[in-house]
């Protein structure tokens, strides 16, 4: 376990850029809230012609809650108080266990986006939970239903929990 102020994970079958750290702290300073903070950034798939997922400067609850607009694990960078304040990864979760976290983090503060490519992600890597398709699908249920079981998502105006409920319903298809 890490010991200091601000926390980054790293996929095994993840690459950063190396000015990653720096750029995410640099944004976090400019927030204004140094102390309380997470951070994500664009990412790229190594061999997929998909192009590059860049964030808003600012994800909201409401992003996160339709879809992982986040990206993978690899992308964060936080302050350890707010890793305290919302706990680790569930280990109960089949898959999904870093949206569901999001999901926790941003109840507590907006997720702030550094818009460059800082992450790149092996699609080819084996032992990917993302490649048991039995387990996405039961981790998509068990987030959604924890999603919407948090106050925040029954303080949405009805049309727009139908809204998100009708994506997620529409993810779960896909999958």
């Amino acid at each position: 376990m890490s010991s200091g102020d601000v926390i980054a994970f790293l996929d095994s079958d993840d690459y950063w850029r190396k000015d990653k750290l720096r750029l995410q702290l640099e944004r976090a300073n400019a927030s204004g809230n140094i102390r309380d903070f997470c951070v994500t950034c664009g990412h790229s798939l190594i061999g997929n012609d998909l192009p590059a997922f860049r964030p808003p400067e600012t994800i909201g609850l409401e992003d996160i809650l339709v879809h992982n607009i986040v990206g993978p694990t690899s992308n964060i960078m936080m302050s350890r108080s707010i890793l305290d304040a919302v706990g680790l990864f569930d280990p109960v979760m089949p898959s999904c266990q870093d949206w569901e976290l999001f999901i926790r983090i941003a109840q507590r503060v907006p997720i702030l986006g550094v818009g460059e490519v800082l992450t790149f992600q092996d699609t080819d890597s084996s032992a990917r939970i993302s490649d048991n398709h039995k387990k996405v699908r039961d981790g998509h249920r068990a987030m959604y239903r924890r999603a919407r079981a948090t106050t925040d998502f029954r303080a949405l105006p009805l049309a727009q929990r139908w809204q998100v409920r009708a994506r997620q319903e529409l993810a779960l298809l896909r999958k």
